[in-house]
C-alpha cells in the first residue's frame, strides 16, 4: 500500500486487517503499545506452570482434594468416664464436606499423643453425631499416664498409628475429602466504533523492525482494554451470587485468584517493609498447609523496593552475606553495582520475584491509595494430581497432573474466521469488512470472550499484604 506523504514522496506501508490485528503474536511482536499492563503479562510469568482448557458451559465445576494429613486437633472439652475420658474436638479441628463441618481425622484403633509428647492413649470409640464437635473415647495406654491433668482445654493432641488385634476386623474407613469447587465463566466484551470520517483521522504509523504498519489507534486501545479486563477479572473478580442487571438478567462473574486465596488460602501481613522474620512467617504458613518449596511472587512495585532496601541495610552490618562487588559486564567493558531482587532463598524455601505491571501501573490498580502496589500474590510452582468429578484419579483421557492454576474458557460459537483461539472478533455496520449489516455508515469492531479462573490446592497459595 502506498500513501503520499507530505514532502516525502511515496511511502510504503503494510495494511493489517482489522480482524488480524488482534492476533496476539502481531500485537506482541510488531506493535508498540502503552500502557504495557496488558497482554496477560502476569500469566506469562507462569509459563510452563499454567495452562488453558475449554468448557462448553458458562458454569463449570471441579473437585479439589482435601487435607488428608490434618491429624493434629485441639481439645474443646474433657469429660471423665470411669477410667476413660470423652474428649470433644474443637470446631477448628474439623473440615467441611458437602457444606457441613463434619469431617475429622481420628478413627477407632488410633493412638493419640497429648501435648507433653509423653502422655498417650488409645481411641476406643469415635462419636460423630454432632457436626463440628466430634468426640473420642480415650483410654490410657498405661495406668501411669496422667491424661486428666495433661489433656486440658485448648491443648493439642495428635492421632497416629492403628492398633489392631491379631484376629482383626474391618474398622472405620476415612471419608474421602473432596470439595466441589464451582466457578463461573465471565463474559468480557469491548467494542470499537468508527465512522467514515474518523477512519481517515484516527490512524497511526508505527515503525517496527524496519517495516511500517497502518492500523486504527482506537482499535489498539480497545484491544489493550480487553486484555486488561481479562487480567483483572482473573485476579480480583468477586464470587457473586444472585447478581442481576437493571433488566433482571442474570450476571456471572468469575471467581478470581485473590478472592479465592482470601477464602481458602493463606493471608500474611508485613509491617513497614518485608524482612527476614516476615519471610520466616511465609515459610511457617506454607509448611502448615503442606505447600511447595518454590513460589513465584507476583507483586506491586512497593514490595520489591521495600525488600531491596531491607537487604541494602542488612549489608551495612558487614556480615559478608551479600556481595556488592563491582560487576564486570561483557568482559569488563563497564563496571556497575547491580541492585535487583529477583529471588530469595530462606530456610529451604525459594521465592522468585516478578513485578506485575497491572499492580504497579499508576493509572490502574497501582493508583494512589489502592492496596495492590503493596501486595504480593504467592503461587506454588509445580503441579498437582488431577481428580475427575467423581473423585477418581487419572480419569480416562485426562492428564495425571494439572497445574496449580489455569484459565478456563468457553470457545465462542461464531464463524470459524472470527475465532481467535479463546476469543472472537466480528464487525457490524455498513462499512464492515465482510459486508454491510445495516445502512449506517460506520464500522463497529466487537471483541468478546468467555473466561474463568481455576486454582487447585488453594490452601497452598498466599497473599502478602502490608499491615495498616
Amino acid at each position: 500500500m502506498e500513501i503520499i506523504g507530505s514532502g516525502q514522496g511515496v511511502q510504503s506501508y503494510k495494511l493489517i486487517s482489522p480482524l488480524d490485528i488482534y492476533e496476539r503474536h502481531i500485537l506482541q511482536e510488531y506493535i508498540p503499545r502503552t500502557p504495557r499492563a496488558s497482554a496477560l503479562s502476569w500469566m506469562k510469568a507462569l509459563k510452563g506452570r499454567w495452562s488453558k482448557r475449554t468448557t462448553p458451559r458458562h458454569v463449570y465445576s471441579f473437585y479439589e482434594k482435601g487435607n488428608w494429613l490434618k491429624a493434629a486437633a485441639k481439645i474443646a472439652s474433657v469429660t471423665p468416664s470411669g477410667a476413660k475420658f470423652i474428649i470433644t474436638l474443637d470446631a477448628s479441628s474439623h473440615e467441611s464436606l458437602n457444606g457441613t463441618n463434619n469431617v475429622s481425622y481420628p478413627t477407632v484403633d488410633n493412638l493419640v499423643v497429648f501435648q507433653d509428647g509423653i502422655t498417650q492413649g488409645y481411641v476406643e470409640a469415635v462419636d460423630r453425631s454432632t457436626p463440628g464437635a466430634h468426640a473420642v473415647t480415650v483410654q490410657k495406654t498405661d495406668a501411669s499416664m496422667d491424661i486428666a491433668s495433661i489433656a486440658t482445654v485448648g491443648s493439642t493432641m495428635v492421632f497416629y498409628s492403628n492398633v489392631k488385634p491379631e484376629a482383626s476386623k474391618k474398622g472405620e474407613g476415612r471419608v474421602p475429602r473432596f470439595e466441589k469447587v464451582t466457578n463461573k465463566i465471565h463474559t468480557i466484551r469491548q467494542d470499537f466504533p468508527v465512522t467514515d470520517w474518523e477512519m481517515q483521522n484516527r490512524l497511526e504509523f508505527p515503525v517496527e523492525n524496519g517495516s511500517q504498519y497502518l492500523f486504527y489507534e482506537g482499535l489498539m486501545e480497545t484491544g489493550d482494554r480487553f486484555e486488561i479486563d481479562i487480567e483483572t477479572a482473573c485476579l480480583i473478580g468477586p464470587n457473586s451470587d444472585g447478581l442481576t442487571n437493571a433488566e433482571g438478567e442474570d450476571l456471572q462473574t468469575m471467581y478470581g485468584a485473590i478472592p479465592q486465596i482470601r477464602d481458602e488460602g493463606n493471608t500474611f501481613k508485613y509491617f513497614n517493609r518485608p524482612d527476614y522474620s516476615d519471610f520466616q512467617q511465609l515459610n511457617l504458613g506454607f509448611k502448615a498447609s503442606f505447600g511447595d518449596k518454590k513460589y513465584l511472587m507476583g507483586y506491586g512495585q512497593q514490595i520489591r523496593q521495600a525488600a531491596s532496601t531491607w537487604l541494602l541495610e542488612f549489608s551495612k552490618a558487614g556480615t559478608g552475606n551479600i556481595d556488592f562487588t563491582a560487576i564486570d559486564r561483557e568482559n569488563g567493558s563497564t563496571k556497575a553495582v547491580e541492585i535487583g531482587l529477583e529471588a530469595i532463598y530462606v530456610d529451604g524455601y525459594s521465592y522468585f520475584f516478578q513485578e506485575w505491571d497491572v499492580f504497579s501501573h499508576p493509572t490502574f490498580l497501582g493508583a494512589d491509595g489502592m492496596p495492590f502496589n503493596d501486595m504480593g500474590v504467592l503461587i506454588p510452582l509445580g503441579v498437582t494430581k488431577n481428580y475427575d468429578v467423581d473423585g477418581t484419579m487419572y480419569a480416562t483421557g485426562q492428564k495425571s497432573t494439572e497445574p496449580y492454576c489455569q484459565m478456563i474458557y468457553s470457545p465462542p460459537q461464531f464463524a470459524a474466521k472470527h475465532v481467535r483461539g479463546d476469543h472472537a472478533i466480528w464487525q457490524t455496520g455498513a462499512m464492515a469488512d465482510d459486508g454491510a449489516t445495516n445502512d449506517v455508515v460506520e464500522k463497529w469492531v466487537h471483541m468478546q470472550g468467555y473466561y474463568g479462573w481455576e486454582m487447585r490446592c488453594r490452601n497452598k497459595f498466599g497473599l502478602w499484604e502490608k499491615a495498616a
